[in-house]
């Protein structure tokens, strides 16, 4: 993949992940290694484009205070490490591309009920933060856990911007966790314009029509918009697992 098919993709993925709060790791990671990316290679291009991006949207589109992000970080930082460290040493990025793919094509049905959308959500505060420690586990060992940090998120609340909060939070612990795994095992990374251009790259889409995009859909739209994401990404993850 060149220059400017790297670009695109990334562009293209940061206006998914500015609108859904996940995007470029969930479909960057198999995007590039069928390009031809090893899987660290892939990671020093992607993770700092995501963090990046999230960052944005915090800084942008929210308010967070510091306890909320310790309480989140308490359940995520060390599971994603353990994950993280592990792949890199042992495992270089488990695929879990169907699984994931079964679980968003599930919820996604599910989430067009309201009936059975308010079943999902009283499942997932049961649950707890407990469950974002397995999720940031999958995430570290696969690059792909955005997609079950998306179902986990979206089944707490129906109000978009809490649903959006809560990804970005989590998503921006999970990049930041990973890269400093991959520096401290790897080294940082060498001067690279690909590298450049995938981290200034987001800002443009996020800026001109992500965020606007975002903006502009109502609770009820974006509740709906969610799950058909959610049956988009069961798709395109199965397509691409069968390539």
């Amino acid at each position: 993949m060149d220059e400017i098919l790297l670009l695109a993709a990334v562009a293209l993925l940061a206006v998914v992940q500015s609108v859904f709060g996940v995007g470029l790791l969930l479909f960057g990671t198999p995007l590039l290694l069928m390009a031809g990316y090893s899987y660290l290679e892939l990671l020093y291009v992607l993770l700092p484009a995501s963090a990046t991006l999230s960052t944005l949207q915090l800084v942008f589109d929210h308010s967070v205070r510091p306890r909320e992000v310790g309480g989140y970080a308490l359940w995520v930082v060390p599971a994603i490490l353990v994950g993280t460290v592990t792949s890199l040493l042992y495992l270089t990025g488990l695929d879990i591309r169907i699984p994931v793919a079964v679980l968003l094509a599930v919820t996604g049905v599910l989430r067009l009920s309201r009936w059975t959308r308010q079943r999902l959500q009283t499942a997932c505060v049961a649950a707890g933060r407990p469950a974002l420690s397995l999720i940031a586990l999958a995430h570290g060992l696969t690059n792909m856990g955005g997609g079950l940090l998306a179902v986990y998120a979206g089944a707490l609340s129906d109000q978009k911007r809490e649903v959006h909060r809560t990804v970005a939070v989590v998503y921006l612990l999970f990049a930041g966790s990973q890269l400093v795994a991959l520096y401290v095992l790897h080294g940082p990374p060498t001067p690279d314009p690909r590298l450049l251009m995938s981290t200034v790259g987001v800002a443009v889409p996020y800026l001109l029509l992500g965020r606007r995009v975002f903006q502009a859909m109502s609770d009820r739209r974006y509740q709906a918009a969610f799950s058909a994401f959610m049956l988009c990404c069961a798709g395109v993850l199965t397509w691409q697992a069968a390539q």
